[in-house]
């Protein structure tokens, strides 16, 4: 909750709304008391109150959403939602690749906002910063306008990096597909078809994997047949493929034709696919976990600890593939990993995947060796801090 009325006192935007607000409840109050004293002709403007009072809204509406603490998002939610939301993060100074602090811009400690001049922008909900155009492109097709970050070379930098880190600023835009506003829009619809106010409380991070994945279908369906097997073949070379995986997410069909051309044989060697840190952002990681399902064992062996630190945070998106791949594997070679993995994450007093390996454990109906040490369940133990 501070931080969101520091956000609103930082901006002026609480004092702003109650200046309109305000503004507003006089003016109707003028306008009624004009009516009343007017006589009979009074009852005339009675009838017109409704147009005129729709004159004075309207305006007022869209000052006070381009004013809002939340620009766009906030609306949408509702200011119960948006409250909660920021209510249950921290915010601090963003320090930019050169050890710089940039004073302007803050990032949540979840990685789900950054905040400039005291507004908060939901980062999985944003496809992409239009430089050129000083505006904001949100997944649903929405573009807002945001000039002020143009003109601070300070916040630009920042905001090119936190961006560029997550793929939703690319310099180098053969990287990543193009896509116009209706696209973003239909993209969303169909992968998101209840309200804006139960977003606000759903898994972003699902909702923005199914939504890139529903938008390059989209586009995939722009090109030509000849360039979609150009696409197609390209994606069974060994460096285009490894590159793919990184750097974007990947279709379904994108990741069986990679997947098709590594049980063929074509693609050779993947061993050096499988380091969790080579990927560009959580969306892509999920590349690595499905590839490793649709390939099978004994061919996904290569990866099992890649698949191992997917379960480090039971809320990643590819948390759920990665416990569906390793419950497939052989149960003597799986528990010798589960047990392997369980002292680490006792010894480093790693709660998060303490919880993912016990999720594991039950899924293959497995009790970990330190809860039959203590005669505990895994109910209680996943409830216990893991540090000795």
């Amino acid at each position: 909750m501070w931080n969101y009325i520091k956000g609103l006192l930082r901006n002026g935007s609480f004092l702003t709304t109650l200046m309109v607000m305000g503004a507003g409840f006089l003016a109707a109050a003028v306008i009624l008391s004009m009516i009343f004293s007017a006589g009979p002709q009074g009852f005339v403007l009675f009838f017109l109150f409704p147009t005129i009072w729709k004159k004075i809204k309207a305006p007022a509406k869209e000052s006070l959403t381009k004013l809002s603490t939340v620009p766009y998002w906030g609306e949408k939610f509702g200011f119960k939602n948006t409250v909660k939301l920021l209510a249950e993060d921290k915010f601090s100074r963003y320090v930019m690749k050169d050890g710089h602090v940039c004073r302007k811009v803050k990032v949540s400690k979840s990685g789900r906002w950054f905040s400039v001049g005291g507004r908060f922008y939901p980062l999985y909900l944003i496809k992409e910063f239009d430089a050129p155009a000083g505006e904001l492109v949100m997944i649903d097709g929405h573009r807002l306008d945001c000039h002020e970050w143009v003109y601070s070379g300070e916040i630009r930098r920042a905001l090119e990096e936190i961006f560029e880190a997550n793929r939703i600023f690319e310099k180098n835009k053969s990287v990543r597909r193009s896509a116009i506003s209706s696209d973003c829009g239909t993209a969303f619809r169909r992968v998101w078809g209840k309200s804006y106010e139960e977003l606000a409380l759903a898994d972003w991070d699902q909702i923005r994997l199914e939504w890139e994945k529903e938008l390059t279908e989209i586009e995939e369906r722009t090109i030509s047949p000849k360039e979609k097997k150009k696409h197609e073949k390209g994606l069974t070379n060994s460096f285009v493929a490894r590159e793919a995986m990184f750097s974007r997410v990947l279709t379904d069909n994108e990741l069986l034709t990679i997947a098709y051309a590594i049980k063929d044989k074509v693609i050779k060697n993947t061993a050096d696919w499988w380091d969790i840190t080579k990927y560009k952002d959580d969306m892509c990681v999920c590349n690595g976990s499905q590839m490793l399902r649709r390939i099978g064992y004994p061919a996904n062996a290569v990866g099992i600890d890649f698949l191992f630190d997917c379960l480090k945070d039971i809320q990643k998106p590819c948390f759920e593939d990665a416990v569906a791949t390793l419950a497939k594997f052989p149960r003597e070679e799986l528990i010798e990993k589960i047990e392997e993995n369980v002292a680490k994450a006792h010894e480093e007093g790693d709660v998060l995947f303490g919880a993912g390996l016990i999720y594991l454990s039950k899924e293959i109906d497995y009790t970990i060796s330190l809860a039959k040490e203590s005669d505990i369940t895994p109910e209680e133990l996943q409830t216990m801090p893991l540090t000795h």
